[in-house]
């Protein structure tokens, strides 16, 4: 019932309405245009003050009195709530600025209580995934608190000019470590999303973990959840990565090279191998919260499991939504793979475009940065393409061609002068 709900101070409430209205001749007029003072009428606990408090804050807004008998006039149904109000004991009055702070607390710790209620109720029904939104809505409240989000158009201008300057730094930046990309993007901005598309086998999985090294290297703390390939998987990457070469007939002195290298780098990984999206989201306040990642790689969006079974175009696009929303929240740069769809046959092996992206949903406009890798063939010696589809904060567009190690690990990007025609295939 709505009066066991915690976190509430009726008493407060009347205090805060008394000093507004104002005892007897001395209405409160500084604090009732002053809007840090002004308590809004949805954070009331009382439906019988909620309902007063949206009568004295419409007369302050048509900037008439806020007197007792014009109140009661212009609302006759409360009058007797005017006079319990201003009958009550205690205090006559008090500034208005910290009380509303006080009742400001309440009513997030009272949403919050509610929230959980219902997350505690939809767990009782066995509905998991009702359950973590309302958890979900706890953990991403705005609240005053948060008083970073609030900006004038010159602290604006100044984020923008601290995160470029770190952005040159040596240490502590999220640039690609490749040169040509670097160029373009300049710096992988914190609270964005950076989208990698590309056809089966192009390399989506290789290149993040490349950019991942290029930054590990550079001291910054960077994580991976993989939705699909397991330990041994990344294992064998990052071997290729370090040793230069694949792990076929690998030498304990080639294992123990490879590990203390790694050991020595900030990389951390996170494997929900088909799991919900809820896990994937745990995942990354883990890596941020225990690790301290700073950039948070998450491969695949497509391998994430739907248990709902919803449609899947709305499902990726909300995943994809939820991903870059806990990654804002977390404050960390985060970049998601994503497949495209099959090539036709009558282009198996083409150029793709961001209508390609496989049940994109809105991927394409919640992005700042899109990179699309493709690759002209099915042989061993094809040339994996890709360019820079978007950028919000350039209008640079490169386009390039992968270079790869003998082990077959993505080491370097150079420009692509002219469209690479489809090389012959055996079908």
């Amino acid at each position: 019932m709505k009066n066991q709900v915690p976190c509430t101070d009726v008493a407060s409430e009347a205090l805060y309405l008394r000093s507004c209205i104002g005892v007897e001749t001395r209405p409160q007029f500084d604090h009732m245009q002053d809007a840090e003072a002004r308590l809004e009428p949805s954070d009331f606990f009382s439906d019988r003050l909620r309902a007063l408090a949206e009568l004295v804050w419409a007369r302050v807004d048509a900037k008439q009195v806020v007197w007792k008998a014009e109140l009661k006039l212009a609302a006759p149904q409360l009058a007797d709530e005017i006079d319990r109000v201003l009958a009550q004991p205690g205090e006559l009055e008090q500034k208005a600025g910290p009380l509303a702070d006080h009742l400001r607390a309440l009513a997030r710790r009272r949403r919050k209580y509610e929230t959980l209620t219902r997350a505690a109720a939809a767990l009782a029904r066995g509905e998991e995934e009702a359950a973590d939104e309302h958890v979900l809505n706890v953990t991403s409240e705005q609240t005053e608190q948060r008083s970073s989000e609030y900006l004038g158009s010159h602290e604006v201008v100044w984020a923008a000019v601290d995160e470029e300057r770190r952005s040159r730094t040596e240490t502590g930046h999220r640039r690609t470590g490749f040169v040509m990309l670097d160029r373009a993007i300049t710096n992988l901005r914190a609270k964005t999303l950076t989208v990698i598309g590309g056809t089966t086998g192009a390399g989506k999985s290789s290149l993040m973990l490349a950019m991942a090294l290029n930054q590990a290297r550079r001291g910054v703390p960077v994580g991976i959840v993989s939705c699909e390939d397991a330990e041994t998987v990344w294992g064998e990457r990052v071997f290729a990565h370090i040793i230069d070469r694949t792990i076929d007939g690998v030498t304990d002195i080639d294992a123990d090279t490879a590990s203390r290298t790694a050991a020595d780098l900030p990389l951390h990984f996170a494997f929900e191998l088909g799991r919900p999206l809820r896990d994937v989201l745990r995942a990354m306040r883990h890596l941020v919260r225990k690790h301290g990642c700073q950039v948070v790689y998450v491969d695949y969006l497509q391998a994430i499991a739907d248990p709902q079974k919803t449609k899947r175009a709305e499902f990726i696009s909300n995943a994809a939504s939820r991903i870059k929303a806990q990654g804002q929240e977390l404050g960390v740069t985060t970049v998601l793979g994503s497949q495209v769809s099959r090539p036709s046959k009558e282009k198996p092996f083409g150029e793709i475009f961001f209508n390609d992206l496989k049940e994109s949903g809105d991927i394409e406009n919640m992005s700042e940065v899109i990179a699309l890798l493709w690759k002209n063939g099915d042989k061993d010696n094809s040339l994996t393409l890709g360019k820079i589809a978007k950028i919000k904060w350039s209008s640079a567009r490169p386009r390039f061609q992968v270079q790869r190690s003998q082990a077959g690990s993505i080491v370097g990007v150079q420009p692509m002068l002219q469209p690479v025609a489809a090389a012959g295939n055996d079908y």
